[in-house]
């Protein structure tokens, strides 16, 4: 199922696993969700590889909390960056109260 929210942003409803196997972590910390830095979230960074085309991405897991807007913000920002030297938006789940960001660059990981 995927779900319109507000804007431009479409949010899978499931399982991340069912799409992306979640290789390692990569890290964790804090993510800010706002150009002043006021507003921030606890998340994490996992190596994935899409099962369907075998791409290896940069799946981040973020805690909704009560920062959905402000998350939702961020993604459409993502959207809207086309730059070789940016990591491309690509999909995002939602499973319960966790926000799964799916994110790659051209040549993998090792170009982060």
């Amino acid at each position: 199922t995927t779900l319109k929210l507000k804007g431009k942003v479409n949010v899978s409803e499931g399982r991340i696993t069912d799409d992306y196997e979640l290789v390692d972590k990569l890290g964790e910390g804090f993510v800010v969700l706002e150009q002043d830095f006021d507003s921030s979230s606890y998340g994490s960074v996992w190596r994935a590889i899409h099962k369907q085309n075998k791409t290896e991405h940069a799946v981040k897991q973020v805690p909704i909390e009560n920062n959905l807007k402000e998350l939702l913000r961020e993604i459409e920002h993502m959207m809207d960056c086309k730059c070789a030297f940016i990591v491309e938006y690509h999909s995002c789940f939602q499973e319960t109260d966790t926000l799964w960001v799916s994110e790659r660059t051209q040549g993998g990981l090792a170009d982060l």
